[in-house]
């Protein structure tokens, strides 16, 4: 991969001195304006006139953004009371001499919001649309080998800017390269336009070439004769990734004076290596412009055979259905905003193959030119967005035609040939309008190979233009019924936000339902990174000081605190969730049923990678029981892409498996590099489980009435109830005590995922002080030689906050005590986030360890990243399903078995909260799928052994 960057690296140097082309990043002169009167005076001052002393200006770095730069304060999304500021900028600089006579071209990579354009004193244009790239002809005005001054005036509102507030930071400035291109100025090569068409096997393709080349010649002689002009060849040579030329084909072309003319010349290539983002295979294309005296213009740039179809209602690259397992990605880092550079992109490409990731959304606006082209090189599907999102009542408003077709036609042409761009999108979670539809119609118009959709737009009777439907934030069962019968493709541009930390619930569910038609295609997650600023001056800590504690000066939006990793590309607990839900390749299902005397495991593999075999990939296993591990080995497993494959476990070592132990195979994937692609587990599940040893008789259990309590001893275990509540407030072992009181909780320390779905007031209505036990009813009996406890209580907040609790105790001769209870709620909101039993550790216990899925917290609905195992339980906190855990206290240890989830607050580390059920985590503030939430009016049953 190294080697590969720094070629394509030193590629693009090549392109550049090709065309001539001089950056003028650096050092710029920069005035500030907090508003447009003030403004409006910098502009008529003459700021831009090599002749006037730029006064009141400071020197700033270029890219940049001013806001990042701490002259102002950033705002998130429109400037609705807060004032919009300007920005004024000079930059002086010299062009070679070889510029002069030629044809040179003004390049803005981007520029926010809008650029009025100066140079040497006149004007050169003004551009308002602040996320596409635009360039100006400058021929005539730069001098060559002088002195030269650039002046922009940037605003940050104009009429449309809305279209570019969609979701995200206001950052006003010239944010990236801005560089100067010569070529020759009589005939040039103005555009080439590549489109790769395989045959029908997809085995051949035809590389279509078109170039417009424009002639500025005169088209008369002395005396008013026409001019014949002058024919020119245009040479095509293909190389592959190496340099080695693949072919070479020559077209002459007559004289056109005066004139363009556009020129195809297809190239049939016998097998070329495809291009799909699991083999990101590039050629190069070098296009020569040769006159009589030889070549005087060369366009290099990378391209990739590859080919979309969405026939059939199926999303296809190469002929080969894809599923797109997908982020949508703002273009932007807390240390520079929008000034990114490539080690940005990098960073956030690598980790997001290191996720699974293979589709990045560009929300909502078209992303720097350098990270599409990583895209390419990397391996990467892109949706290019046309930034149209949110334009309201300009999208009814003819006025803003010219405005809209500016932002398409940029968005198109300048990424039309790069190969990871897979389909266009236009706007953002807007209604169908007529500048939307003319919008997907031009763009349909310059670009008929790709498909195209309307972001949130998902309705059957779409024009026939719009080729994907794109629903937004629907539940499981919804997207099933919509993949199940959709003619066309289903991309669902967002559709489970990572808001906060402790949500991001159902992804899960949502891509399987979605994904498991031939019509689901794929999505993309909301968002890839916490969107965070920040800047030299300290935030505003009432507003911004809730999210990231740790540093004063980084400022998130609570409506930018939705990523999968941080702003700083930290990776998340929902970074792995993520990553397990996308893995292409991972067990079947979930468990596995072994018959009596079976030697080997069968475990079957899904491989849903597009175009890559089972057979590349590293499969590891390990064969173990309650965290022992007994064997493992490093295998291979076939299986051609979107099919199964098995893995052959032999269980020789495993052993008989008893009631109460766990048999599974731990298995980690990897791809040919070693890098880890998912590890999962599966449960070995034995027709019948292997009787132990029969325990040796032991005395019956006694029992000690001592007035308020009841002591029941058995074995080495004593177990003191309170009459009053008919709860254990103390469990001991060998003298020692380890736990004490228990009771029935609702309740846990509300986290910020809690708060949204339930309100603060629920939280102060159901904690523990405000739940006060009644008398309760406790009866005592025998059976079997076991001693049974019966205990009814309610536990009351007041007349609107109720449970009972039903809790049976069955205490055996070895002091095995089997609790199985009925709880019955009766609260005033509409959830509860948990129903179980706690237990108070004793002072000297420590939750040693735990037996379940980890190490990560889990929920019914965010499990994926977990695999069985058996952990430490020292700082474990949060919440964990479990199948045991155990308690220790001077090298007496106590195990307690509850199917269902250990919850454990930091705040409160003694408490142990054993719940049979747990609130879903929801999608930002939704929690609409069915059985995920808890209602607080219902009756739940559970069980927990202590031994």
């Amino acid at each position: 991969m190294r080697n590969l960057l720094l070629s394509l690296m030193a590629m693009s140097f090549a392109v550049s001195a090709a065309q001539e082309s001089v950056c003028i990043n650096g050092d710029w002169q920069f005035r500030y304006a907090p508003g447009p009167r003030q403004a409006d005076s910098i502009a008529a001052s003459g700021f831009y006139d090599p002749e006037r002393p730029a006064r009141g200006f400071t020197t700033v770095k270029v890219p940049s953004c001013w806001a990042v730069q701490g002259f102002e304060e950033p705002v998130y999304r429109e400037f609705k009371d807060a004032p919009h500021s300007e920005g004024f900028y000079l930059r002086h600089f010299r062009v070679p001499r070889s510029f002069a006579g030629k044809r040179v071209l003004l390049h803005f990579g981007g520029v926010w919001a809008s650029a009025e354009v100066w140079l040497n004193g006149r004007w050169v244009g003004r551009h308002d649309s602040g996320f596409t790239s635009f360039s100006y002809d400058v021929t005539g005005l730069v001098s060559a080998d002088a002195d030269n001054l650039l002046a922009v005036r940037v605003r940050q509102v104009y009429p449309g800017y809305v279209c570019d507030t969609y979701d995200d930071w206001s950052l006003g400035g010239i944010y990236r390269d801005v560089t100067l291109e010569a070529m020759p100025a009589k005939r040039w090569i103005d555009a080439v336009r590549v489109v790769t068409d395989f045959d029908k096997d997809y085995r051949d393709a035809d590389l279509k070439m078109k170039v417009m080349v424009i002639d500025r010649h005169k088209n008369t002689l002395p005396g008013n004769y026409r001019s014949p002009g002058q024919p020119y060849v245009l040479r095509f040579t293909l190389l592959d990734a190496g340099g080695e030329t693949v072919q070479t084909v020559e077209r002459r072309v007559a004289a056109h004076t005066s004139t363009g003319r556009e020129t195809a010349v297809t190239m049939r290539v016998a097998e070329p290596r495809q291009w799909n983002a699991e083999h990101p295979y590039l050629y190069i294309l070098r296009v020569e412009l040769v006159e009589p005296d030889g070549v005087s213009q060369a366009s290099v740039q990378r391209i990739g055979f590859r080919e979309v179809t969405t026939d059939g209602g199926v999303l296809r690259v190469n002929g080969r259905p894809v599923k797109l397992r997908g982020v949508n990605h703002h273009d932007e880092h807390p240390d520079v905003g929008r000034a990114t550079t490539r080690e940005h992109w990098l960073r956030d490409l690598r980790l997001m193959k290191a996720a699974n990731i293979n589709y990045v959304r560009t929300a909502h606006y078209q992303h720097a030119k350098g990270f599409i082209e990583l895209c390419d090189s990397i391996g990467m599907y892109v949706g290019g967005e046309v930034s149209l999102g949110g334009a309201g009542g300009m999208a009814v408003d003819p006025g803003f035609t010219a405005g809209s077709m500016l932002r398409t036609v940029e968005t198109v042409e300048r990424d039309v040939n790069n190969p990871s761009v897979i389909y266009w999108s236009v706007g953002n979670e807007d209604a169908l309008t007529g500048m939307y539809l003319r919008a997907a119609r031009v763009v349909k118009a310059l670009d008929g190979t790709r498909p195209i959709l309307l972001p949130w737009n998902a309705d059957g009777s779409l024009p026939e233009e719009i080729d994907i439907r794109a629903p937004h934030y629907w539940t499981a069962g919804e997207y099933d019924s919509l993949a199940a019968t959709s003619d066309r493709p289903v991309i669902t541009t967002e559709y489970t936000h990572a808001f906060g930390t402790d949500r991001f619930g159902g992804l899960a569910d949502r891509w399987r339902a979605l994904t498991s038609h031939p019509a689901g295609a794929g999505g993309a997650v909301w968002m890839w990174a916490d969107q965070g600023i920040k800047t030299p001056t300290r935030r505003d800590e009432k507003r911004y000081g809730g999210i990231v504690k740790d540093d004063p000066y980084l400022r998130i939006s609570s409506n930018g605190w939705d990523g999968i990793v941080d702003s700083y590309r930290n990776t998340t607990r929902d970074y792995l969730e993520l990553k397990a839900v996308y893995a292409p390749v991972r067990p079947a299902c979930g468990s596995v049923d072994i018959a009596d005397g079976a030697d080997t495991a069968l475990i079957a593999v899904r491989n849903d990678y597009d175009f890559t075999p089972l057979g590349s990939v590293r499969v590891a296993w390990t064969l173990c029981k309650d965290g022992q591990r007994l064997d493992s080995a490093t295998v291979r497993a076939d299986a051609a892409p979107h099919s199964l494959g098995l893995v052959k476990v032999p269980l020789g070592r495993l052993g008989a498996v008893g009631r109460g132990e766990t048999a599974y195979v731990l298995i980690v994937f990897a791809d040919s590099l070693g890098r880890e692609i998912g590890r999962n587990s599966v449960e070995l599940k034995p027709a019948s489980y292997a009787e132990g040893k029969p325990a040796a008789a032991a005395a019956a259990p006694s029992v000690a009435d001592n007035g308020d309590e009841l002591s029941v001893r058995a074995g080495d275990m004593e177990y003191v109830f309170s009459r009053a509540t008919g709860m254990p407030v103390s469990v001991s072992k060998g003298g020692t005590k380890v736990m004490g009181a228990m009771r029935p909780t609702v309740w846990h320390k509300f986290n910020e995922g809690d708060m949204t779905i339930r309100g603060r007031k629920f939280a102060k209505g159901v904690s523990p002080d405000k739940l006060v036990p009644g008398k309760a009813e406790l009866t005592v009996a025998r059976d079997s030689g076991c001693i049974v406890l019966r205990s009814v209580v309610a536990y009351v907040a007041n007349d609107s906050n109720r449970l009972e609790a039903d809790v049976r105790y069955r205490i055996d001769g070895s002091g095995r005590m089997a609790v199985e209870y009925s709880i019955a709620t009766d609260f005033q909101t509409n959830m509860l986030p948990l129903v179980g039993l706690q237990a108070a550790m004793s002072p000297g216990t420590t939750l040693e360890r735990w037996f379940g899925l980890g190490p990560c917290d889990t929920h019914p609905n965010k499990r994926e990243a977990a695999v069985m195992g058996l952990w430490d339980g020292r700082n474990a906190y949060g919440t964990k399903q479990m199948r045991w855990a155990e308690v220790g206290s001077g090298g007496l240890t106590v195990r307690l078995t509850a199917p269902g989830h250990l919850v454990r607050d930091a705040s409160s580390p003694d408490v142990l909260r054993f719940a049979t059920r747990v609130l879903c985590r929801p999608e930002k503030g939704r929690l609409k799928e069915p059985g995920t939430r808890l209602p607080s009016k219902g009756t739940y049953n559970g069980t927990l052994c202590i031994e």
